[in-house]
């Protein structure tokens, strides 16, 4: 719940035209999530899944999408290192804009609007206009972004310089 699963479900469930959700995983939210998705065709609980299938999975969405929203001291000490995992796998990905994401990313992800069930529809519906050509540039930004620049041997370089070069 805290990790804001409830909002996207809540801004998803009344656009089944636009949009299915898939949702693995588990957490204090899941017996609510299983009843959104018991309720409505466009809410899907896949429950815990081995790592290649959600990667399968990742690698066919449209979107990809981190629900976690600025609550207070850990999302401004913390990266959420799920949207790097996001990113490589050449998707789109949509999240709220909190200070633990460093501004090097904001040419890249898309944030919600807000962090209230409007904002996050609003962002959805904008993000459902974008043509597919929109959408498949934005993913491969993404990939190349991650590839190029946050891969082992450019942080090593940057740990280095950081030790000696300060």
């Amino acid at each position: 719940k805290r990790y804001g699963i409830l909002k996207v479900i809540e801004a998803v469930k009344n656009l089944p035209s636009l949009f299915d959700l898939y949702i693995c995983g588990d957490g204090d939210a899941k017996e609510q999530v299983i009843e959104y998705a018991n309720n409505y065709q466009n809410i899907h609980y896949l429950g815990m899944l081995p790592n290649d299938d959600v990667i399968i999975l990742q690698q066919s969405a449209d979107l990809l999408v981190n629900s976690m929203p600025n609550f207070g001291r850990h999302t401004e000490l913390s990266f959420p290192s799920k949207l790097m995992e996001y990113m490589v796998q050449g998707r789109p990905v949509m999240c709220h804009r909190v200070p633990g994401i460093p501004y090097e990313y904001d040419d890249y992800l898309m944030y919600f609007n807000d962090e209230s069930v409007e904002g996050i529809t609003k962002s959805l519906i904008e993000f459902s206009n974008m043509s597919f050509e929109q959408k498949k540039r934005i993913g491969e930004a993404n990939r190349r972004f991650i590839i190029e620049n946050k891969n082992q041997f450019f942080q090593a370089y940057r740990i280095y310089n950081f030790i000696f070069n300060e």
